[in-house]
């Protein structure tokens, strides 16, 4: 994986959390294989006690239905059973929902409260 990854146990909002990544030097996380978003999984349920839901950079911000990372990266992601059931237009930015059975990215209100993983690029990738 030529990323780091770190989980911020603080809640606050999407662009807030996209903000705090920055100015770490990076991004909220994007996942661009299986592996990669296990390992993303895998952090937000150790924290499930805070917060089972943790932003991540997919969002529909700037057009509504058409996901992209904050990363620019490719968007190749799969929606959890409880996104898939209540798409609505004003959930604009994408979580990584941690709840047994209910596990995946999952699309919310962008004010939601909600821990956040970052992501930098790995020093020697």
């Amino acid at each position: 994986v030529p990323y780091c990854y770190k989980l911020i146990q603080k809640q606050m909002g999407w662009t807030d959390a996209l903000n705090y990544c920055q100015k770490e030097g990076g991004t909220l996380a994007a996942a661009h294989s299986i592996s990669e978003y296990q390992l993303l999984l895998s952090m937000v349920k150790k924290t499930q006690d805070i917060s089972a839901y943790a932003w991540v950079g997919l969002n529909d911000l700037d057009e509504e239905g058409k996901y992209v990372w904050s990363d620019g990266s490719n968007t190749a992601f799969s929606w959890s059973k409880s996104a898939i059931e209540q798409q609505y237009g004003e959930e604009d930015c994408v979580a990584l929902n941690s709840y047994k059975g209910a596990e995946g990215f999952d699309d919310i209100k962008c004010n939601s409260g909600c821990t956040f993983i970052c992501m930098t690029m790995a020093e020697n990738a």
